[in-house]
């Protein structure tokens, strides 16, 4: 059975269980991919998404470009950087 990106992130990501940091890295993650890290869209439409205030979601995509995880490109545009997150991981294991 094939989920689309949208039913798999439903089915998956419980919108009141989790925090919206945490929920914005697994659309990031979601909606884009490895091989094409741009994730495209703005605080206002990632807002609507979520149902939550625009300056909540600017508010964390700025704490997840202070980590290293995002890198805005300009307005609504944003580059997901793996290299970090995989040397994270990396880290992890190693421990």
């Amino acid at each position: 059975m094939r989920f689309s990106k949208e039913k798999f992130f439903s089915l998956f990501v419980d919108p009141d269980m989790l925090s919206l940091r945490f929920k914005l890295l697994v659309y990031a993650l979601t909606f884009a991919p490895e091989q094409n890290p741009t994730l495209i869209g703005t605080c206002s439409h990632l807002a609507k998404y979520f149902n939550v205030n625009p300056s909540s979601v600017a508010k964390e995509m700025k704490e997840l470009e202070k980590i290293g995880i995002i890198t805005k490109i300009q307005n609504g545009v944003w580059r997901v950087n793996y290299e970090v997150i995989n040397r994270s991981r990396t880290k992890k294991l190693e421990q």
